[in-house]
């Protein structure tokens, strides 16, 4: 997140590799930790009581990812369009719909793909200060 900035290449968009193979790793090493630790008559449950919980986790992180984007996607173009008097209704439209944008002068193309980059930022941001704080 440090480095993008709007385009990136098919061979940065690599660099996630060494993470994500951290994270199966991970998650492998609790499954197996998980399984010699419970009492056979229990592991079912406890399998299934994992994995229900890893899928409760990625809704409400992805619902919160979104929701927190979104945020910071508005704050930033609010902040961009002072100016512009009607900007209230373009970042409505914006928000709306992501088709719009394709239909703003070039300037507010520019605008609206900064404030995106901005919302990105603004997500990577608020999870590294909430892993921070647990």
């Amino acid at each position: 997140m440090l480095r993008w900035r709007g385009h990136i290449s098919v061979w940065e968009s690599l660099e996630i590799l060494p993470a994500s193979l951290g994270v199966g790793l991970l998650n492998s090493s609790q499954f197996i930790g998980l399984s010699a630790a419970v009492e056979k008559s229990h592991l079912a449950t406890a399998i299934s009581i994992f994995f229900l919980s890893q899928q409760i986790g990625m809704m409400i992180g992805a619902s919160a990812s979104a929701a927190l984007l979104r945020y910071g996607f508005r704050d930033a173009l609010i902040q961009k369009l002072t100016d512009w008097p009607d900007r209230n209704s373009i970042v409505k439209d914006v928000l709306a719909d992501g088709h719009v944008a394709t239909y703003l002068p070039k300037a507010l193309q520019a605008m609206a793909l900064s404030s995106y980059v901005h919302g990105f930022l603004f997500v990577s941001g608020k999870g590294t200060e909430f892993a921070a704080s647990n």
